[in-house]
C-alpha cells in the first residue's frame, strides 16, 4: 500500500500492508492526492502501517508506535492526518468553523462545539451547497478560505435526530468509536470546493419557533470569532490583522433556529439575496 498527499506545505506518504483498507484510505483525503511518487523525498511525513494479527501498528515520526483495532483504524489515521495538516498549515489563519459554498458566494458557520455547525454544514450540502471543511476553515489572506478535506465527522446524536440529513451518494464509514466519517471530497462526487471567499459568516443559535437572523456589528463579530481561533495567539500580530480583515469583507448574522433546513434555505437566501 502506498498513498501520497500533498498537505499544504508538506508531502504525506502512507505505506505498509493495511491493503484491505487502500481504498478506504485513499478516499479519506482523496482531495490532497497526488500522483507521482515521493518515495524519494526525504522531507516527507511518513507513516506506516503494519497489520500484526488482528491490531494495525502505526508508525509516525517522532512518535511511540500506535495501536488500533481494524474498526478504529481509518479514525485513527485520521486524527493523524488531520494533525500533521493543520500543522503544515501554520501559516494561516485557522479557526474553528464550517465553510460552504453557494453558487459561488462562500459562508462560514461559526460557534463552539454543539452549535449545530455539522447538521447545518450536511444541510447545506443536500441543498446543492459545496464544503471546504465541517470544522476547522483554514484563511489564506483577508477572506478566502482554503480547502481541508477532513471527512465529516457525524455523530450518533445528528443521526438519530437528522437520519435523512447526509445525501445518499455519499460513501461512509462507520468507526468503532461510533462516529461516520463522510468522504465527501471524492472529487468525483462534486461535494468539496478548494478555496471560495467568504461573503457572509453566521452564528447559529438552536432555539425553539421560527428562524430569526440578527446582524452583528463588526466588533460583535470579532468577539465571538476569537475563541474560535485555533492558532491566533501563535502569531497574534499577523493572525489578528487578517481577523480583522475577514470581519471587515463580511456580514456577519446570529441565526436562530430549530428547524435547519429552513435555516440554511434563509442562509441562501440572504447570500442570494445579497450578492
Amino acid at each position: 500500500m502506498r498513498i501520497s498527499l500533498a498537505i499544504g506545505d508538506k508531502s504525506l506518504l502512507l505505506t505498509g500492508n493495511a491493503d484491505d483498507y487502500f481504498d478506504t484510505l485513499s478516499n479519506l483525503f482523496a482531495a490532497w492526492r497526488q500522483e507521482r511518487d515521493e518515495r524519494d523525498r526525504s522531507d516527507a511525513y511518513h507513516l506506516t502501517i503494519t497489520k500484526k494479527g488482528n491490531t494495525y501498528q502505526i508508525a509516525v515520526p517522532d512518535s511511540n508506535l500506535i495501536e488500533a483495532e481494524a474498526g478504529s483504524l481509518v479514525s485513527v489515521i485520521e486524527q493523524i492526518i488531520t494533525c500533521a495538516a493543520r500543522e503544515s498549515m501554520q501559516d494561516y489563519l485557522q479557526l474553528h468553523a464550517a465553510t460552504l459554498d453557494s453558487k459561488g458566494d462562500g459562508f462560514t458557520i461559526a460557534g463552539p462545539h454543539g452549535a449545530g455547525k455539522t447538521t447545518l454544514a450536511l444541510t447545506a450540502l443536500s441543498c446543492g451547497c459545496t464544503a471546504l471543511s465541517d470544522e476547522i476553515t483554514v484563511i489564506r489572506k483577508a477572506n478566502l478560505a482554503l480547502g481541508f478535506p477532513r471527512p465529516f465527522r457525524v455523530r450518533p446524536g445528528i443521526l438519530e435526530l437528522h437520519p435523512s440529513v447526509i445525501p445518499s451518494c455519499i460513501p461512509s464509514l462507520l468507526s468503532t468509536d461510533n462516529i461516520t466519517h463522510l468522504l465527501f471530497s471524492i472529487p468525483s462526487l462534486g461535494f468539496y470546493r478548494p478555496e471560495t471567499r467568504i461573503r457572509h459568516i453566521f452564528f447559529p443559535v438552536r432555539r425553539s419557533g421560527g428562524t430569526e437572523v440578527q446582524p452583528l456589528t463588526q466588533r460583535e463579530t470579532l468577539e465571538r470569532l476569537l475563541p474560535q481561533g485555533f492558532n491566533i495567539y501563535q502569531r497574534p500580530d499577523e493572525f489578528m490583522h487578517v481577523l480583522i480583515e475577514l470581519v471587515r469583507m463580511t456580514e456577519s448574522h446570529e441565526i436562530r433556529y430549530h428547524d435547519h433546513w429552513h435555516a440554511i434555505q434563509t442562509i441562501q437566501q440572504m447570500i442570494h439575496g445579497s450578492s
